[in-house]
C-alpha cells in the first residue's frame, strides 16, 4: 500500500488531539502550546529485541512501544502530552496489521492522558517503532532526575517486580491469559504515581527497565552514592515464584534482574515516608534499602550473606 493512503487510513484511528494542540497530523510538523517547561524522551521498540512477535499481537506491539516510552515520563514526574510515533513496517505488512499497531499505540497514549499528534512510516526488514513523548509539568513540583539521592535517604519501589520476565516465559509456554503474561504484553506506565511522588519531594527516581539491580546503579552513579538494597525486601509479583524456581533462579534474584517491570524506583528523605505511602495509594510502596557512602553504584544484600556490587 502506498504511504499516503496508509497514512490517511491510520490517521482516522487516532483519538482527536486536545486543546493544547494547535496543529497535528496533516501538516509537515505538529504545533502545540506547552505553556511552561517540557520533558522530552525518545524510546525505540524493535521486533525480536523488545517484542517476540510469536507471542505478541500487533496491537500489543503498539501498546508496548508507547507505554514503555511513557514510563520515562513517569520517572521524571512529568505528565505526557504529545506523542510522535515513527513506524518501520516490513514489506508485506497488511493494512489490518498496520492499523492494529496504531490502535494499540493510540490506546496506550490515551491511557496516559496523551495524544499521538505526528509520526512517520517507512519500509524496513524489521518491525519497529520509535516513540518520542513530550511531557509537561502543569503543577510544577519540578521534574525529578537521577542525580539527587542523598546519604540516609530511604529507597522505595512501587508495585511488584518480576512479572514481565515471568510473563515472557509463560507466553512462550502457551499461557497468554495469566496476569504475568499480560504484564509483559501490556505494561503500565506509572504516570499518576510518578506525579504524586514528585509532589512529595522524592530526591531521585528512575523507571525499572533493565532490572532493579542495574537501574539502581544508574541513580547511584548519577548521585555519587551507593544504593544498598535488601533482596529479601523486594516485592515479588504474584505468580513469579513458581516460574522463577522452575527456571532455577531464586525468586528475589529473578525479581531483581528480570527487568521490564516499569515500576518506579526512587529515593526519599525518611521524613517523607508517610507522605510517599499516602501519595502512591493502592499501587503500594516497598521500602527496600538505604542510600550509603559506599562506592557509587548498587550493592544488593541478603540476610546473612554478602552483597554484590553493580558499579555505575
Amino acid at each position: 500500500m502506498l504511504e499516503p493512503k496508509l497514512l490517511e487510513a491510520l490517521a482516522q484511528l487516532l483519538t482527536p488531539a486536545g486543546p493544547g494542540t494547535i496543529r497535528s497530523i496533516g501538516d509537515d510538523a505538529a504545533v502545540s502550546d506547552s505553556r511552561g517547561p517540557t520533558a522530552t524522551s525518545m524510546d525505540q521498540t524493535v521486533e525480536g529485541i523488545h517484542a517476540d512477535m510469536s507471542v505478541f499481537t500487533h496491537a500489543d506491539f503498539g501498546w508496548r512501544a508507547v507505554a514503555t516510552a511513557a514510563s520515562d515520563m513517569a520517572a521524571m514526574g512529568a505528565l505526557p502530552a504529545d506523542v510522535f510515533v515513527a513506524l518501520a513496517l516490513p514489506d508485506g505488512t497488511s493494512q489490518e496489521d498496520a492499523e492494529s499497531v496504531v490502535a494499540g499505540a493510540d490506546a496506550a497514549a490515551t491511557a496516559c492522558g496523551a495524544r499521538i499528534i505526528g509520526g512517520d512510516i517507512v519500509s524496513s526488514p524489521t518491525l519497529s517503532a520509535a516513540v518520542t513523548i513530550v511531557g509537561v509539568d502543569p503543577l510544577q513540583p519540578g521534574f525529578v532526575g537521577r542525580g539527587g539521592a542523598k546519604l540516609g535517604d530511604l529507597i522505595g519501589v512501587t508495585g511488584a517486580l518480576g512479572g514481565s520476565a515471568a510473563g515472557l516465559i509463560a507466553l512462550r509456554a502457551g499461557d497468554s491469559t495469566s496476569a504475568v503474561a499480560q504484564r509483559h504484553l501490556r505494561p503500565t506506565a506509572r504516570i499518576a504515581e510518578g506525579r504524586a511522588l514528585a509532589a512529595t519531594g522524592v530526591t531521585s527516581m528512575i523507571d525499572i527497565s533493565d532490572g532493579i539491580a542495574t537501574d539502581a546503579g544508574h541513580i547511584g552513579a548519577a548521585s555519587g552514592v551507593c544504593l544498598e538494597i535488601r533482596l529479601q525486601d523486594l516485592p515479588v509479583e504474584d505468580g513469579v515464584e513458581a516460574i522463577a524456581l522452575q527456571s532455577g533462579v531464586e525468586p528475589a534474584v529473578f525479581a531483581a534482574t528480570g527487568g521490564e517491570d516499569f515500576e518506579l524506583l526512587f529515593t526519599a528523605d525518611p521524613e517523607c515516608r508517610a507522605a510517599v505511602e499516602l501519595a502512591v495509594g493502592a499501587v503500594g510502596v516497598s521500602w527496600i534499602g538505604e542510600v550509603t557512602a559506599s562506592e557509587p553504584g548498587t550493592n544488593l544484600t541478603r540476610a546473612g550473606l554478602a552483597g554484590w556490587q553493580h558499579g555505575g
